[in-house]
Order: C-alpha cells, then sequence, then structure tokens
C-alpha cells in the first residue's frame, strides 16, 4: 500500500487507481505537517479546505439497506477471520476508518536493531486469523505515525516478532502520540482511542466498598472531548452458555456516546479486563457470523452476548435512532468485537439472507432531522 508519514493522511477507506495495487514497500512518501496546519495530501486526493477528511462517493450498499458505519477505529485488534472482512458497501472493499497499532525499534543481538509490534496484533496470525481490509496507521515511539494504504498486504500485518513488548497494548502508548497529532490531520481517532480507553474500569476502584461510580468516570472522560453518555448495556450469557462453560465469561459492558456538536455516535466495546475472558479470547475455533464464515467464535459469541441482551435491546437500539452517523471502536478484545460489528454492518442482510439472525439485534438507520 501507499505509505506515509503523518500529515495530511488520505481518508481511510478512500483507495483510488494505481495506488490499490501498489506493494507495500513500492511506494513511500513523507506527509509533514506544515506551520498552521497544512500539509501535503497524497495525489489523486480531494480535501476539503480546513478539514481532515477527504471528499468521495459512496460505495456499493450491503444486501438489507440498513445504515452503516462512517469509520471503524481498532487499536491493538487482533485477527478476527480466516477470509479478511472486506466492506460490503465499497467497490474496493475498504472499510472506512483506521487500524491502529503501536511499535519500537530496539537494538538486540550484537546491536542490530529489531521492530517490535504490539503482541496482540500480530498474534492471531498464528492460527491464520487475518484483519479487516482497512487502512493501518502505526504509532512508532518517537517518531512520526506511519500511514499505510490498505492492501491485500495488510491482512496479516504486522510480522511476528515474539519479543512480546507487552507495554505496546498499553491505551497509553495509543493516546500519547494520537493526542499530538489529532489537529488537524486526524482527530477522530484521537477521539476514539480516549472513548476505547475510557471504558475500562479503573483497576484501583474495582473491589471498592461502597462500589465505585465508573459511569461516572466514563462520563466525565467523554466530556473532556465534547461527546455524551447516551446509553449503556450489560451482556447477557447465551442460551447454551452454561453447557459450553461461557457462563464463566465475565459480563461485561457496551457504551454509546455521542459527540455534541455533531449528533455522530460511537458504539464503543470494552477490551480484556478480567482474567475469564480469555476463554473467549483463545476459542479461535473457525465459526459462522452475518453470513461470514471462519470468524473466531470466541470473539462472535461476545458479541452475541451484548448485542442479544435485554439492556441493548431497551437501551441501544432506541438510542441508535437518534445518531446522524455511527462509528465503531474498541481496544483488544474490544477492538475485535468492533470489527466483528463493522462487518455485519455494512453487509447489512435482509431478512431471510445468511447473517439477518446476526444483524437483526443491531441493525439501525441514522436520523433524517
Amino acid at each position: 500500500p501507499a505509505r506515509a508519514r503523518m500529515g495530511n493522511v488520505p481518508d481511510p477507506g478512500s483507495c483510488q487507481g494505481q495506488e490499490c495495487n501498489m506493494d507495500k514497500h513500492e511506494l513511500r512518501r513523507e506527509w509533514e505537517p506544515q506551520p498552521g496546519g497544512g500539509g501535503r495530501a497524497a495525489p489523486g486526493i480531494a480535501f476539503d479546505e480546513g478539514s481532515w477528511k477527504p471528499t468521495r462517493g459512496p460505495g456499493p450498499r450491503g444486501g438489507g439497506g440498513g445504515g452503516g458505519i462512517a469509520g471503524l477505529y481498532t487499536f491493538g485488534a487482533p485477527g478476527t477471520c480466516l477470509t479478511p472482512f472486506r466492506n460490503a458497501r465499497r467497490s474496493d472493499g475498504v472499510f472506512p476508518g483506521q487500524r491502529i497499532f503501536t511499535q519500537r525499534v530496539e537494538r538486540r543481538f550484537l546491536g542490530v536493531p529489531i521492530r517490535l509490534s504490539d503482541p496482540v496484533a500480530f498474534l492471531a496470525n498464528v492460527v491464520n486469523l487475518k484483519h479487516p481490509l482497512m487502512d493501518v496507521l502505526v504509532l512508532e515511539e518517537s517518531r512520526t505515525p506511519e500511514f499505510m494504504r490498505g492492501s491485500m498486504s495488510l491482512f496479516s500485518w504486522p510480522p511476528e516478532d515474539f519479543a512480546f513488548w507487552v507495554r505496546g497494548h498499553s491505551m497509553h502508548e495509543y493516546i500519547a502520540p494520537l493526542r499530538t497529532y489529532q489537529q488537524p490531520f486526524n482527530l477522530r481517532a484521537y477521539q476514539m482511542a480516549v472513548l476505547a480507553d475510557i471504558v475500562y474500569p479503573k483497576q484501583e476502584f474495582r473491589n471498592q466498598d461502597p462500589p465505585h461510580d465508573f459511569l461516572k468516570d466514563i462520563k466525565q472522560g467523554a466530556d473532556k472531548i465534547g461527546w455524551n453518555v447516551v446509553a449503556r448495556s450489560r451482556a447477557a450469557p447465551l442460551p447454551d452458555d452454561l453447557q459450553n462453560g461461557g457462563i464463566l465469561i465475565y459480563e461485561d459492558h457496551t457504551t454509546l456516546f455521542q459527540e455534541r456538536s455533531t449528533k455522530a455516535c460511537a458504539l464503543v466495546s470494552v477490551g480484556t479486563q478480567d482474567i475469564t475472558q480469555w476463554f473467549a479470547n483463545f476459542n479461535a475455533v473457525p465459526s459462522d457470523f452475518c453470513g461470514f464464515e471462519g470468524v473466531h467464535e470466541g470473539f462472535r459469541n461476545q458479541v452475541r452476548r451484548k448485542t442479544e441482551s435485554k439492556q441493548f435491546q431497551e437501551n441501544m437500539r432506541p438510542a441508535l435512532a437518534a445518531c446522524s452517523e455511527l462509528y465503531v471502536a474498541g481496544h483488544s478484545l474490544g477492538a475485535a468485537e468492533a470489527e466483528l460489528l463493522a462487518a455485519c454492518l455494512q453487509r447489512a442482510p435482509a431478512e431471510g439472507q445468511a447473517g439477518w439472525e446476526d444483524y437483526r439485534y443491531f441493525a439501525w438507520a441514522a436520523r433524517t432531522s
């Protein structure tokens, strides 16, 4: 894919002309920030004056014609499917948004520099699970973030290094560089990172008596970047959980945020926060979801526990109707769940089509006024 140091980064999901077919080592350009917020745009990409987002036309719609997503933003996401998810609403198959992971360079083995990545971003490669077709942003320590346009060469990127740079999976390693480069280049990615971070309950308060008000923390964190919490739901066990042991998996939350200025919404899933969630993380048996085959069963079941719950149907579904557009985001396990939700929302199977039984629980339509 096209690669660039972060400046006026091309809009996630826009792939035009020969750049769509370039090998990942064929093109590398520098787009450095300019004084006053300027920058050099990628050739062939039309930018709105004063905006970080290029103009582009809509792609083909999914089968059911329901509301799609404005962007998918994942942080430290594992691979999720044997066959990479593609965006059913765009002819090039690229999802809007960005898959973001961290990297650093260390000198090991006689001083030879080695590039280390967030280990979760490559671990699923071992069992041949792939990432979706989407643009990638690499946050490298002490360097300007690197943008790579979505292509087939990124389905298993980054490559395995097995150095297990665990700190690279911390949300702090994501938020700090995104905060630096948020304006005017990638404000939305920074906002999604903040939301993906604040949904985690603070560990020091988890066993507090009386119970700590985690929702208050989330509201305060969202308010700082101009967003509100509009709905929240708790996952519930699936009917067959008692037989397969899934009843042991921690019942976590999904949060719906809304930006005050635009009424855009973000559906954010929390990542691994309890040791029992590793039952889901390690359950990599291929399964079906929303008409897709080869989907990581543990991630699929987590999505179903959340979207089929009574709280999701009663709290989330009505609130989604007030959204002008929808973003989907998450970190780690939450990022995997976000990818499944995004793929299904873009596919939008109609009643009677394969996948309807999953899609019907979270289908939505953007408000018209």
